[in-house]
C-alpha cells in the first residue's frame, strides 16, 4: 500500500511540471533559488519533485549531461530565459502550471494567472498575432532558432532569424532544391512531417498563407521581405508597401538591394517581387520571365537549372523572411 501511495504520488507531481517543446535552456542566475546534483538515476522528474517541496519555486532546468537539477524563484519569459544553439539539448527547462504572470511561458490558458491573458505562442498574452520581431524585441540576444508563434490565435512554430540587419525575421518559406512535391494546393501552407516537423533545418515548410496577418499586425507604411539562398548566401531584400502581399499573382517591379554580392539570373530576366504562377513547373516565381527556370522559388518538378546566375552554385534551398512594421 505504501509503494502504490508513493508511486502514485511520483506520478502526480512529474505530471505537474510542464515543458516547452524544442526549448532548452536556463534562466538567469539572480532567480536561482538553489542547485542539485542528482544519483546517476536521476531524471527531471526528480526535480520536479524538489520544486514541489519548495513554495518559492516556479520553474526549474534539468541538465541531462551533469545529472544536475537548478530551481528558480519564477517561471520567466523571454527576457529572463537564454536558449541554447539549436545543436545542444541538454539544459530541459520546465515550470509549474497555474503560476505564470504576462509574458512568461505557458502550455495552456489556465497557467496563466488573472489578468495575465492568454497562453498564445506558449506566453501568457493578450496579443493573437506573435512573431520573431516580438522575441526580437524582447531579447536582441536571441539565437536563430524555431521559436512558438501565432498568426490569430492560430499557434504555429516558425523559424526565426535573428542575427541578419534589423533582426526578427520570420521564415515563411524555405524550398530545398531537391523538393518536388509542391502543388498549387499545398504551396501556401505545408510543413514536412518526415523529419520532426522543426523549421529551420532545411527541409520544405510554407506559411505563405499567414504572411499577410503578419503585415498587418503592426502599424507602419512598409514591410521587409528578403529572399535569400542557402549556400551561397546570395538574395535580395524588398523594402514593400503595406498594401503588397507575399501572395500575390502579378509580378511587380519593386526596388530592391542585394543581401550578400551581386545578383542576377541565369537566362536574362529582372528581379521581381515574388508571385504565385503555375507555369512551366514553377508555381511562385521572382523572374520578370514568366517561363524562365531561373527565380522559381517553389518548384513542381525536377529542373536542373539553376535558380540564381550561371556563375554561382545552385542554391540547395531558398527561404523567404518577413519583417513586419517599419
Amino acid at each position: 500500500m505504501l509503494l502504490g501511495f508513493v508511486l502514485a504520488t511520483f506520478l502526480h507531481v512529474s505530471k505537474a511540471c510542464l515543458e516547452v517543446p524544442h526549448y532548452f535552456g536556463s534562466m538567469d542566475a539572480s532567480l536561482e533559488i538553489s542547485r542539485s546534483t542528482l544519483r546517476e538515476t536521476g531524471s527531471s522528474c526528480h526535480c520536479c519533485g524538489l520544486c514541489h517541496q519548495d513554495d518559492r519555486c516556479k520553474s526549474f532546468t534539468f541538465d541531462v549531461n551533469e545529472n544536475s537539477c537548478v530551481l528558480y524563484s519564477k517561471v520567466g519569459g523571454y527576457s529572463e530565459f537564454t536558449r541554447l544553439p539549436s545543436s545542444q539539448s541538454t539544459q530541459e527547462y520546465f515550470f509549474m502550471p497555474n503560476s505564470s504572470t504576462t509574458g512568461e511561458f505557458c502550455r495552456h490558458d489556465t497557467d496563466c494567472q488573472a489578468g495575465s491573458g492568454s497562453c498564445i505562442a506558449r506566453i501568457c498574452t493578450t496579443d493573437v498575432t506573435r512573431t520573431c520581431r516580438d522575441v526580437y524585441e524582447i531579447k536582441v540576444e536571441s539565437p536563430d532558432h524555431a521559436y512558438w508563434g501565432a498568426v490569430k490565435g492560430e499557434e504555429i512554430l516558425f523559424y526565426c532569424v535573428m542575427n541578419y540587419r534589423k533582426g526578427g525575421y520570420t521564415m515563411l518559406l524555405e524550398a530545398p532544391f531537391w523538393f518536388t512535391r509542391w502543388t498549387t494546393s499545398n504551396r501556401l501552407n505545408f510543413i514536412y512531417t518526415e523529419s520532426g516537423n522543426i523549421p529551420g533545418g532545411g527541409d520544405p515548410v510554407s506559411h505563405l498563407w499567414a504572411g499577410d496577418a503578419i503585415r498587418d499586425s503592426r502599424p507602419g507604411d512598409y514591410h521587409v521581405v528578403v529572399v535569400s539562398a542557402i549556400g551561397p548566401a546570395d538574395g535580395v531584400e524588398f523594402a514593400v508597401s503595406r498594401s503588397q502581399s507575399v501572395v500575390m499573382s502579378l509580378g511587380m517591379p519593386v526596388a530592391y538591394e542585394t543581401t550578400d554580392g551581386s545578383f542576377s539570373f541565369s537566362g536574362g530576366g529582372t528581379v521581381m517581387y515574388p508571385y504565385l504562377t503555375n507555369t512551366n513547373g514553377i508555381l511562385y516565381h521572382m523572374n520578370s520571365i514568366v517561363t524562365s527556370q531561373a527565380g522559381g522559388l517553389i518548384r513542381s518538378r525536377t529542373t536542373t537549372d539553376p535558380r540564381w546566375s550561371q556563375d554561382v552554385q545552385r542554391p540547395g534551398s531558398v527561404r523567404l523572411l518577413l519583417r513586419e512594421g517599419d
